[in-house]
């Protein structure tokens, strides 16, 4: 996760999750890619480490770009899970 802002409320549902936040974005992305859950943010690099990921679950946002990827249509055969924020 972004190292900003440090005053981010996090989901509830999320709350015994372990957080990394970190400066490069190589790392982050192969952080994300190699977790065992993933919670996407409203961002298309987070929707690129969700493509790649390698873990049990994905969890993305309520964003309008999701949609247009095919999320949550009848189509959609990734198992990926929205949440609200």
């Amino acid at each position: 996760m972004s190292p900003i802002p440090k005053d981010f409320k996090f989901p509830d549902l999320f709350k015994n999750f372990k957080l990394i936040r970190n400066l490069n974005v190589d790392d982050s992305m192969l952080y994300m890619i190699n977790s065992d859950i993933l919670v996407l943010s409203a961002s298309t690099i987070a929707y690129t480490a969700g493509l790649l990921h390698k873990g049990s679950q994905v969890y993305y946002p309520y964003w309008n770009h999701y949609f247009s990827y095919g999320l949550n249509s009848k189509l959609d055969k990734s198992n990926w899970k929205i949440f609200n924020i």
